[in-house]
């Protein structure tokens, strides 16, 4: 499909390294006639693989947004994500194939469509869209995501309310929605902070 698909990073898959267990050592010398045992080997620490992060590909930067602009988000804990290969970037809009740029789209009152400002049902294309995503987090390895809040597709906290007016309501886009059913822990653009402590978390030896 079109849209910007491709991760900053290879494929990874979680990865646990079995313990290793001895057994009794036999007897080395035919001279004894006591068996000697070896010290039991420590167990090995688990290795995991580091967790990857969908992660809306607007927020780099990448002009993909409805008015054809991107809205880069300038923080640290990006740059240094991005430096790891932990960040898989994707737009679920033009994902789905939606051209750049687009009539602006808003989930209605009632939740069950996505219409744009022209009064077109957009729903098909972004329920294509956050398949797609999932698709890309499950094949990835990300067990978060860091999407654009406000977004009918991205939105993770607050969507607009459909009235076209910039008023928003609490509320998630249907990507969000679909990822979290899924079990990946999704993040606006304002929980970095929150995002980093959870990696943090999963990092730390076992």
């Amino acid at each position: 499909m079109a849209g910007f698909l491709a991760a900053d990073g290879v494929a990874d898959a979680d990865v646990a390294v079995k313990s290793l267990l001895t057994s009794a050592e036999r007897e080395t010398s035919t001279s004894s006639p006591r068996t000697k045992q070896s010290a039991p080997t420590p167990r090995t620490p688990i290795v995991r693989a580091m967790d990857k992060i969908l992660v809306s590909a607007c927020l780099l930067g990448r002009p993909v947004r409805y008015d054809g602009a991107g809205k880069a988000l300038l923080h640290p804990h990006l740059d240094r994500w991005k430096s790891e290969g932990r960040l898989v970037p994707l737009c679920p809009e033009v994902a789905a194939g939606l051209p750049v740029p687009r009539p602006p789209a808003e989930r209605t009152p009632d939740g069950t469509r996505v219409v744009d400002v022209t009064g077109a049902d957009v729903t098909a294309a972004f329920e294509a869209g956050a398949r797609v995503a999932l698709d890309l987090a499950r094949n990835m390895g990300c067990r978060f995501a860091l999407l654009k809040d406000f977004s009918p597709s991205c939105g993770s906290r607050e969507i607009h309310d459909g009235s076209f007016t910039g008023m928003r309501k609490p509320g998630q886009g249907l990507t969000a929605a679909l990822l979290r059913g899924d079990g990946i822990e999704v993040f606006s653009e304002a929980e970095v902070a929150d995002l980093a402590a959870r990696l943090t978390a999963r990092d730390l030896p076992r």
